[in-house]
């Protein structure tokens, strides 16, 4: 059989073998031989036999046709689902995004950078799918653009701005010259994301509004280190999904993956992966090795080191760090 034509033949790699009994499958063989004999009778190389049984099986004998086009049937009312949900979120997207770039918006608890001192700058941004095709042909490919909301003059009402970057990062500076709408508190930016959706409440199902931030002119005071990272790992619960972040004051924590996903946005530093559930990644019992645990932590310095440098939100999957020695003297420079 392993020697035989019908491995040799690219059709058969469907599995049709695994369609059909064995009396079937025999007898599907032996019709092979017989095409492949009076082939070869008729003075036909092996090459040519082989061309010839690969025409000769195209079709599955024992595919259920029925089933088949079923299938097909299935998979075009889902493309067709598909793009019409695409469309409806192109509409509403471009709905969106021409009614609060044209019109104002409440502001309830924001102010602007200049009259708010503290350690981190929550600011709402408007975020579409960039990867969605709208009418015109166009995309949403916003990547080196951000439309934040910005104060206008009279303090209560503001407007979604398209500002500018330079890179993929927008700076502080930006932010103040665009006079960007800004919250001391991440639940206050929250709650105004609620107020925004009173404006434009298609848009919630798209989550097109989101929390960003900045860092603060108050620097922190806590520089966590490898031994606190460790104590957290063994205080957290391994029955639940687990994720390391480092909040604005320094501290690191180790957090339930759900109350990453309701909140984990407000942490400037987390690492991109969560420690799986019963795995004993965290918890009392938890097999942690010392290499594990330095490279997260390291993974988190990197991360932390970059907040303090750049203020922008920082993720974390890698790191070429080894030890802390170089990295810890450029951030102590920040507190």
């Amino acid at each position: 059989m392993k020697t035989g034509y019908y491995n040799g033949i690219s059709a058969t790699y469907d599995g049709r073998h695994g369609q059909c009994s064995n009396f079937e499958f025999r007898k599907y063989i032996e019709s092979l031989e017989k095409v492949a004999d009076a082939l070869k009778d008729k003075g036909e190389t092996l090459e040519q036999i082989e061309y010839a049984l690969d025409k000769y099986c195209s079709d599955n004998p024992f595919e259920d046709k029925e089933a088949k086009e079923a299938e097909a049937e299935k998979r075009e009312k889902v493309y067709a689902q598909y793009k019409d949900d695409e469309e409806k979120e192109a509409e509403v997207t471009q709905g969106t995004y021409d009614k609060i770039t044209s019109e104002s918006v409440m502001i309830s608890r924001g102010d602007v950078i200049v009259n708010l001192q503290t350690k981190i700058y929550y600011y709402i941004e408007f975020k579409a799918n960039r990867f969605l095709s709208l009418k015109d042909g166009s995309s949403w490919d916003r990547l080196f653009a951000s439309d934040i909301l910005c104060v206008e003059n009279s303090g209560n009402n503001g407007t979604f701005r398209n500002i500018k970057t330079k890179g993929s990062r927008i700076s502080k500076q930006e932010l103040i010259d665009n006079n960007a709408c800004v919250f001391g508190n991440y639940k206050d930016a929250l709650k105004e994301i609620e107020l925004i959706y009173q404006l434009v409440p298609q848009a919630k199902e798209y989550s097109l509004f989101y929390v960003d931030l900045i860092r603060g002119s108050v620097p922190p005071n806590h520089l966590f280190t490898i031994d606190e990272f460790r104590d957290q790992l063994r205080s957290a619960d391994d029955r639940v999904g687990n994720r390391a972040v480092v909040d604005l004051d320094g501290y690191v924590h180790v957090i339930p993956e759900a109350d990453y996903d309701e909140s984990g946005e407000q942490y400037p530093v987390a690492l991109r992966e969560e420690y799986g559930a019963q795995n004993k990644y965290t918890g009392k019992y938890a097999n942690l090795s010392d290499e594990s645990i330095r490279d997260n932590y390291l993974m988190l310095l990197e991360g932390w080191r970059d907040y303090l440098e750049y203020g922008s939100r920082e993720r974390r999957d890698y790191t070429d760090l080894r030890d802390d020695k170089d990295i810890l003297s450029g951030i102590k420079a920040h507190y």
